[in-house]
C-alpha cells in the first residue's frame, strides 16, 4: 500500500513538470507567466477577478489628497488578474458615474516584464481618470446616494470579488442625512440606531452583503484653508464613524476598514460648487483617557473631561471600594489634584457611570456611592469639599454609554466595562453641559 502511495505522488509530480513544460513550450514564458488555468489545474493561487468601484470626493472643504500615492498600492493589488474592472463615481450633491475601465489581455503576449508594464499602465490610467473626472459639479454632498450607485454598478457583475474604496471626509449635508448641524449627538448610541432606523424605514441604506470589503480614506478630515470650514475635533471625527460604521453595518457590509492617511495634496483652490460647512463641536477635543502617561500632565479642566475607566481606576463588582490601593488611587488622580490646586476658586464635577443592570434605581445608588469615594480620595489630597459636586449617571443617563449586548444579545464584558467609568471635568466647563441635560 506505502509503494503504491509513493508511485502516486511521483507521478503526480511528473504530471505537473509535464504540465509545466508544455506551458512554457507554448506561451514562451518564464515560472512567473504561467496561465490561471494551468496553475488553477495545479491547485495553485490564482488572482481573482476583482470590481472595485472608487468614490471620490473632491468637493469644496474636503481635504484634498495625492491621489498617486493614496490609491496606488490599493488599486495595483485589485488589478491583478484579466477581467478587472475599475468604475470611477463623482461624489457631489448628485453623484454620477464618470467611467468604467477594465484591464484586458492585449494579446501581445511578451515577458512577464513586459506585462507587468501593461498591468502598470492600467493601473496609472485609473489614477488618471480619478484626477481628471471627479471634480463637483453640483451643490452640497449625497454620500447615501453615492453608495447606491455603488452597489448598483457592482450588482451588475455574476462572478468575481466585489468592493468599494471612498475617499471623502463623509460629511453628508444633505437630507434625509444632513450632518451640517454637528456631530455632537452621535455621541449617543441610541441616537445613532435611531437615525439609521429612519433611513432602512425610507430605504435609503443600499444591500451590501455581496461586497467584499469597503475602504475608506479620509474620514472626518477637512480643508479648512477657506476659514469657512473649521476643523472637525477628534470627538467630531470619532462620532462620524461610529455612524457610518453603524450604517454599514445595517447594510451588511462585514469588512470596512477607516484609514487615517493625512492629506497631502493642494488646499481648495478652484470656485468649486458650493457646500454648507460642518458645525464643528463645541466642546472641542476634550476627552482624556487618565493613564500612567498623563498623571504628570497639567491638564486645563474647563476644556477637557478626564476618564477613569477600570484600567485606571476599578471598583470591586457591585461595589464602591476601590481594587487599587489609596496611595495609587491618589497618583492616578493627581492631573484632577494639579487642576483644584492651581483654581482654588474652580468647581469640580464628578460623573460616575455604571454598565446596564435590570435595577436602573440600584445603578444609580451605586454609581452615586463610587463618585463619593472618589471625592473622598481627593479630600485627603486636600481639595477642598466645597469645591467638588458628585452626579450618578447610572447606565442609562451616561450620555457616551455603550450598549452592553451584542447582535445576538448576549452580555458583551468587553463592552460592558467601558460604562465602568468617572468623568471629572471642571463644574462651569462646556462638556459639563452635556451631562447636565443628560440628567435633566
Amino acid at each position: 500500500m506505502l509503494n503504491t502511495k509513493k508511485k502516486a505522488n511521483k507521478f503526480k509530480a511528473f504530471l505537473t513538470v509535464f504540465t509545466l513544460c508544455i506551458s512554457f513550450l507554448f506561451t514562451g514564458c518564464n515560472s512567473n507567466e504561467v496561465t490561471n488555468e494551468v496553475k488553477a489545474s495545479l491547485g495553485m493561487d490564482v488572482p481573482s477577478i476583482v470590481h472595485c468601484v472608487y468614490i471620490i470626493d473632491q468637493s469644496k472643504y474636503t481635504a484634498k489628497y495625492n491621489m498617486e500615492q493614496l490609491l496606488d498600492d490599493t488599486i495595483s493589488n485589485y488589478y491583478q488578474a484579466y477581467g478587472s474592472t475599475a468604475t470611477i463615481l463623482r461624489l457631489d450633491g448628485e453623484p454620477k458615474v464618470v467611467d468604467h475601465l477594465s484591464y484586458e489581455d492585449n494579446g501581445k503576449g511578451g515577458s512577464g516584464a513586459w506585462k507587468e508594464k501593461d498591468r502598470q499602465e492600467a493601473v496609472s490610467l485609473i489614477i488618471d481618470s480619478i484626477e481628471n473626472n471627479t471634480s463637483p459639479v453640483n451643490a452640497e454632498l449625497n454620500v447615501l446616494k453615492s453608495l447606491r450607485l455603488a452597489c448598483d454598478e457592482l450588482g451588475t457583475y455574476t462572478e468575481g470579488v466585489k468592493k468599494i474604496v471612498i475617499v471623502s471626509s463623509l460629511c453628508q449635508t444633505m437630507a434625509p442625512l444632513n450632518l451640517t448641524a454637528g456631530l455632537d449627538a452621535y455621541s449617543n448610541e441610541d441616537v445613532i440606531n435611531e437615525t439609521v432606523a429612519d433611513l432602512n424605514n425610507i430605504m435609503e441604506i443600499p444591500s451590501m452583503e455581496d461586497i467584499d470589503s469597503v475602504e475608506i480614506f479620509g474620514a472626518g478630515y477637512m480643508d479648512t484653508s477657506t476659514g469657512e470650514q473649521g476643523e472637525l475635533t477628534a470627538l467630531d471625527t470619532s462620532n462620524l464613524e461610529s455612524l457610518w460604521s453603524a450604517i454599514f453595518e445595517s447594510a451588511g457590509a462585514t469588512n470596512v476598514t477607516f484609514h487615517s492617511n493625512t492629506p497631502d495634496g493642494n488646499s481648495q483652490i478652484n470656485d468649486y460648487p458650493s457646500v454648507t460647512p460642518i458645525k464643528v463641536s463645541e466642546l472641542n477635543n476634550y476627552f482624556i483617557c487618565a493613564d500612567s502617561t498623563t498623571t504628570n500632565d497639567n491638564i486645563d479642566l474647563t476644556n477637557n473631561v478626564l476618564c477613569f475607566t477600570e484600567t485606571t481606576l476599578a471598583f470591586k463588582p457591585d461595589s464602591a471600594e476601590l481594587l487599587s490601593t489609596e496611595s495609587e488611587a491618589l497618583e492616578t488622580l493627581k492631573p484632577v489634584i494639579t487642576y483644584a490646586t492651581a483654581n482654588s476658586d474652580a468647581k469640580l464635577a464628578i460623573f460616575a457611570a455604571t454598565a446596564w443592570g435590570d435595577d436602573e434605581n440600584a445603578l444609580l445608588e451605586l454609581s452615586a456611592n463610587r463618585a463619593g469615594t472618589v471625592k473622598s480620595l481627593l479630600i485627603k489630597a486636600g481639595v477642598s469639599e466645597e469645591n467638588m459636586v458628585c452626579y450618578s449617571l447610572g447606565y442609562v443617563r451616561n450620555p457616551y454609554k455603550y450598549t452592553c449586548f451584542d447582535d445576538d444579545n448576549n452580555w458583551n464584558e468587553d463592552s460592558a466595562r467601558l460604562n465602568r467609568v468617572v468623568y471629572i471635568t471642571d463644574a462651569s466647563s462646556e462638556a459639563a453641559d452635556v451631562f447636565y441635560e443628560k440628567l435633566n
